[in-house]
């Protein structure tokens, strides 16, 4: 997890599958809008929906789920068309790496 991040609550062995959920999301919304960029997920997992609709998605087709490997309802979210980062927003830039202080000399 990055420095800085505090982890949500949750169960432990479900933070793989939330990183993916998070790094998906980021990665289509960094691409231009059209209509192959799109993010299929469950419909019951809230948190990645409510995710998702806080970068722009959608949801645009439901499924039953029944051709899914966990057999539960998803959904098909797209970006509308035109929707773009915003360009006001300065990129990404990581936080300076720590320094220790210099130490003191220990004098007999």
């Amino acid at each position: 997890m990055p420095p800085g991040v505090t982890p949500r609550p949750g169960r432990p062995e479900d933070a793989p599958r939330r990183a993916a959920i998070h790094r998906a999301a980021r990665e289509a919304a960094g691409e231009p809008p059209g209509p192959r960029v799109g993010l299929f997920r469950i419909a019951r997992n809230h948190a990645a929906r409510a995710f998702c609709a806080r970068h722009g998605f959608r949801p645009v087709a439901a499924s039953d789920g029944a051709g899914t490997e966990e057999g539960e309802p998803g959904l098909l979210l797209r970006r509308p068309e035109g929707r773009r980062r915003r360009r006001n927003r300065p990129p990404f830039q990581a936080p300076p790496p720590c320094q220790e202080p210099p130490r003191k000399e220990r004098h007999p």
